[in-house]
Formats: structure tokens, C-alpha cells, sequence
């Protein structure tokens, strides 16, 4: 897909494979109906992103792509995918952030698909920031969103990543970066 607009909105996504996505679900329902709940989640996403016209639309993919799903996705979408290459989750997100930009794109922002009923208004409002970062708290300790402006910033390393002090960890490397 050709760069079509200033900023990118990137989806983080895993493949809708049985057994592979929404694990800690498990123990309260079967392997496939918590499949088909992410699907269903991931499908909400992919509708709130369609109502944010002013990005080019990207999925990362993680860990690999095998279900045929994306592959599936309604052309009008207009998406591109990828695959996320890291070690870990602020690894992945660094070298989406630092891919994008050098592709062109003044502002990127990573949701993920834990947050179906996500307002496209919060995404929106994102890209009209003008701050350096942007963060979507959410209850668990972590962040729904995450958007950068035409910089990559240096506070992916040392963050524990899926513990309930990521925000206040990425807060401290946002602050001692003197970022806004």
C-alpha cells in the first residue's frame, strides 16, 4: 500500500489461532470460544480504525500469520500487515515505531485489540496531540495506546513488560528523556 497520509495507525494483533490467543481466558472458557472472542475483538478494532480517516492502516502480526484471517480482510480496509520482529513486546513496538518513521509518517499510534469498544474519538484525538508521546491508561497498569510524534524516543528498554507498573515505568523513562 502506497503512503497515502501523514500518519500511521497500527493494529497489534495475534493470529485468531485456537489455543494460541486470549490464554489466560482458559480457565474460564473452552479453547474455542475464547478464539472466537478475540475474533470477535479483533473484528471490533478493525471497525473502530475504519472511522479514523486522516492514517494509512497497519496490522502487526504476532507472531506469524497462518490462519488466513488478514489475509481475508475486506479490501476496502485498504491495510497492510506485517509481521512484529522483537524480542519482547517493547522491542516489537520500538521497531514498529522506528519502521513507520522511516517510512515517512509524522505521527504513529499502536493500539492493541484488548479494547474492543475503543472510541474512535481517543484515536483520533491521538494524532491531534501535540505532544511528543501520547498514553491511553488502562486499569491493569498498562496502556491501550501509545502514539509518538516523528521521534523515536528511547523508553521501550528495561519496562516489565505485561506487569501492572508498565504506564508508571514508561511515565519515568518519558520524564528522565525530558519528553513531553
Amino acid at each position: 500500500m502506497a503512503k497515502q497520509n501523514k500518519n500511521a495507525l497500527v493494529v497489534f494483533a495475534r493470529d485468531p489461532l485456537v489455543g494460541q490467543v486470549k490464554t489466560r481466558l482458559n480457565p474460564f472458557l473452552d479453547l474455542q470460544t475464547t478464539c472466537e472472542l478475540y475474533t470477535c475483538f479483533l473484528s471490533d478494532t478493525l471497525d473502530t480504525i475504519r472511522a479514523v480517516e486522516s492514517a494509512d492502516y497497519f496490522i502487526g502480526i504476532y507472531p506469524s500469520s497462518t490462519s488466513g484471517y488478514f489475509e481475508r480482510l475486506d479490501p476496502l480496509l485498504s491495510v497492510s500487515t506485517f509481521i512484529q520482529e522483537g524480542k519482547d513486546l517493547g522491542d516489537r513496538m520500538k521497531n514498529t515505531f522506528s519502521a513507520r518513521f522511516s517510512e515517512g509518517y509524522e505521527q504513529v499510534v499502536i493500539i492493541g485489540t484488548d479494547s474492543p469498544s475503543l472510541p474512535s474519538a481517543y484515536i483520533r484525538q491521538a494524532f491531534v496531540s501535540k505532544q511528543d508521546v501520547v498514553l491511553g491508561p488502562s486499569v491493569d497498569g498498562g496502556y491501550y495506546l501509545i502514539g509518538m510524534r516523528g521521534k523515536l524516543v528511547d523508553l521501550f528498554d528495561g519496562i516489565k513488560w505485561g506487569g501492572d507498573t508498565v504506564l508508571k515505568e514508561t511515565y519515568c523513562k518519558l520524564e528522565s528523556n525530558g519528553v513531553s
